[in-house]
């Protein structure tokens, strides 16, 4: 009975954990998405107060705020990640470097944005006309956060035509559907530096051909013996001396 009961816990301890690591993983997927609303609402506000704008769009600008942090914060973690990505397994190519200090200073933008809209005008109410031009910047940041997009998608698809199987880490069967579309496309290759250099081969030493100085070469001890028995001396005789 007891090792039933035994039994039957632990198939529902089992259970619970992988209810507990579902939950678990599903909240830490959600909730990240979730988080940008709160600083959001409180630019909407902000925005429709000083700026004396209606409360819809101040909304419209919330949003854009947010959506334009989360794209610079993602580009850069994108790029960092390429780059160590590549730096690790020695695909490296200088133009195939991915420039993370352009994204790192657009999300400080967004930082600096969201911190004058949401504190500084509550303390400083005058900074308004200040806070109007770092909207615009932050358009500038925006369009320049879809050109660095747009130029790392062109540097992967340098990188999976590269060879015929692709460079790490845009190489294997995942890939070819891709590099075959491009390469169907018309796409052209880039002249680019090699990823990864040959090693090159040690040179296999040549030992120098010592001349002789006027000694013939020795004869074969096959052909010496047949030169003896065609005289009729044998080797021992040869040897001695007895001939």
């Amino acid at each position: 009975m007891f090792d039933n009961l035994r039994l039957l816990f632990g198939e529902a301890g089992i259970w619970l954990d992988q209810i507990e690591a579902t939950l678990t993983d599903f909240v830490a997927r959600t909730a990240p998405w979730i988080t940008p609303f709160p600083v959001a609402f409180l630019s909407a506000t902000s925005t429709s107060k000083h700026f004396e704008w209606p409360l819809e769009v101040g909304f419209v600008v919330g949003v854009i705020v947010e959506t334009v942090g989360l794209a610079a914060i993602n580009t850069t973690l994108d790029f960092w990640s390429h780059n160590r990505a590549i730096r690790e397994r020695k695909t490296y190519a200088a133009k195939w470097t991915a420039p993370t200090v352009v994204p790192l200073l657009a999300s400080l933008a967004y930082f600096i944005v969201t911190t004058v809209l949401v504190v500084v005008l509550e303390i400083a109410p005058d900074w308004s006309q200040f806070a109007k031009i770092l909207l615009v910047f932050l358009s500038a940041v925006g369009m320049i956060t879809i050109a660095m997009r747009r130029s790392q998608r062109n540097r992967i698809d340098q990188m999976i035509v590269y060879s015929k199987n692709g460079a790490y880490p845009y190489s294997g069967p995942r890939y070819a559907a891709r590099r075959k579309a491009l390469l169907a496309a018309g796409f052209v290759m880039e002249e680019s530096q090699p990823v990864e250099e040959p090693a090159l081969k040690k040179p296999i030493p040549v030992e120098p051909v010592k001349k002789s100085r006027g000694r013939k070469p020795k004869k074969d001890n096959y052909q010496s013996q047949v030169s003896l028995l065609d005289i009729g001396i044998s080797e021992k005789e040869a040897v001695n001396g007895d001939f």
